[in-house]
């Protein structure tokens, strides 16, 4: 009955989808004969009554970019979930459970099916925000934003599973994270709070051997932002893209590489996605499609329960093209977004 709920309030159904195989070219992640635009959200709520069914909060909409989002809820067991991430090259999704202070993992086919694999526990790991997986490295990077806060990474955790130790803690100067990506070797890191910004750390993986504290190549402080969450990164478009929380904004900055060079700096957004029409309550978090003929954004807001997906270009008052109802709190979304987008 529950999920039989779900599906009407969302008006989607089960995935009619079917990937072709896939192929992969060297070491990066599996290129789709049939294009994928696959969201990941990760849903706050969980079952308390153990009577009854438990909540599903893991939702995938696939494809994300239709003109009628399809999507399937799956219980991944996690209590409380947070943040999400899928790695396509080792087919992998990671979602944060605070109450049980772990990242679940889960198996994905081609057709987007998890299937649970593993947990990995640390009893650190007080308020899981932002997650991302370093493919090169092997390494899970994690931001814990309650003390002790700061950013953990744990080396191969597709090998583990039950209470495991980090491989580092980086405290960050006492630091608040709530987003996290990465680039390369690049971590960003979203500061949350009074005079809110973002810290770029570079030459991740030469520092996870040694003991010294994470020193910033650039902290940016984003004029009159107070509650920043998500982040989202196109090194393709050179644009970086942040969520504020409490005035419902979207915050875009173009040239983004030019703000990342060095030093301290005040920086203030090339555009800014606000106002009634866009529905905006409070954004939590955001993802970027940035292949050519689909260049899109996707927010995740929490106070409505709703999923939004704006044009790439948008600015000021702008309405979405798409907005889907959750009968569930969003609190993290990741878009898995491979092939030619003009192909779909």
């Amino acid at each position: 009955m529950y999920m039989r709920k779900i599906l009407q309030l969302l008006l989607i159904g089960t995935m009619g989808l079917v990937l072709g195989s896939c192929v992969r070219n060297d070491d990066e992640p599996l290129i789709p004969r049939v294009p994928i635009s696959r969201l990941y959200v990760s849903l706050l709520e969980y079952q308390t009554d153990e009577t009854a069914d438990p909540y599903s909060n893991l939702l995938i909409i696939d494809p994300a970019n239709g003109e009628q989002a399809a999507g399937s809820f799956f219980n991944s067991g996690v209590k409380e979930g947070s943040g999400v991430y899928f790695s396509p090259e080792v087919s992998r999704v990671f979602q944060g459970s605070v109450l049980d202070q772990s990242i679940l993992l889960m198996s994905v086919t081609e057709v987007g099916i998890p299937q649970r694999s593993g947990q990995l526990r640390n009893e650190n790991l007080t308020a899981i925000r932002g997650l991302h997986y370093h493919h090169d490295s092997r390494n899970l990077y994690v931001a814990n934003n309650w003390t002790p806060s700061g950013i953990y990474v744990f080396d191969n955790p597709l090998n583990r599973n039950g209470e495991v130790e980090a491989l580092r803690y980086f405290p960050l100067g006492g630091v608040r994270p709530w987003g996290i990506t990465m680039w390369d070797d690049n971590l960003l890191v979203v500061r949350t709070g009074a005079s809110g910004g973002v810290n770029l750390y570079t030459n991740m993986s030469s520092r996870l051997g040694g003991t010294e504290d994470l020193s910033p190549q650039a902290i940016l402080t984003v004029a009159d932002a107070n509650a920043l969450r998500g982040v989202a990164y196109s090194e393709a478009l050179d644009l970086l893209v942040l969520t504020e929380f409490e005035k419902g904004q979207i915050l875009l900055f173009e040239n983004a590489s030019r703000l990342f060079s060095g030093g301290t700096a005040t920086i203030t957004p090339t555009r800014v996605i606000s106002g009634s029409n866009t529905g905006l309550a409070g954004p939590i978090d955001v993802a970027i499609d940035d292949r050519a003929g689909s260049q899109m954004l996707y927010v995740a807001d929490k106070p409505s329960k709703t999923i939004f997906r704006f044009d790439l270009g948008g600015q000021g008052n702008v309405s979405p093209l798409f907005q889907a109802k959750l009968p569930l709190t969003p609190e993290s979304i990741f878009l898995d977004a491979r092939g030619l987008a003009g192909d779909e």
